[in-house]
């Protein structure tokens, strides 16, 4: 039992040293392609530089941020009782009109709750489903 548990945990150590040589390798090729990134782009070598351009591009990110997370929630929401009948993106705002089997209503509703979406029903086989980006 000794044998068998020792060669066990010899098998694990060897795995994770060599998850560790993968990822030494991986941390370097990314350290050169960022130094290769500073010497090509050398004004981004200045903080001020690199904060000036996250500021102007952060607002940006965050809608579509927004954006990718609605739709992540939509496609929870889509089953072999519901389906997306029409989606609006806007930069304040997304919305999206569900079309859901008789009975399931409730369903889709409350799950569309818990994943932080307003619901409004349009009626017994329409929901409306709608967030705020900011």
């Amino acid at each position: 039992m000794a044998i068998k548990l020792s060669i066990t945990f010899a098998i694990f150590g060897v795995a994770f040293w060599i998850d560790g040589v993968k990822s030494d390798a991986q941390i370097k090729s990314y350290e050169e392609r960022l130094s290769d990134k500073l010497a090509k782009y050398p004004s981004l070598q200045s903080s001020i530089t690199r904060k000036s351009i996250f500021s102007k591009y952060s607002q940006i990110d965050k809608e579509q941020r927004g954006i990718r997370n609605f739709l992540k929630s939509i496609g929870r929401l889509v089953t072999r009782d519901s389906k997306v009948s029409s989606l609006e993106l806007d930069r304040n705002k997304a919305e999206a009109t569900i079309s859901v089997k008789n009975g399931k209503m409730n369903k889709i509703k409350s799950l569309a709750r818990r994943n932080g979406l307003q619901t409004v029903k349009k009626s017994n086989t329409l929901l409306i489903v709608k967030k705020d980006i900011k």
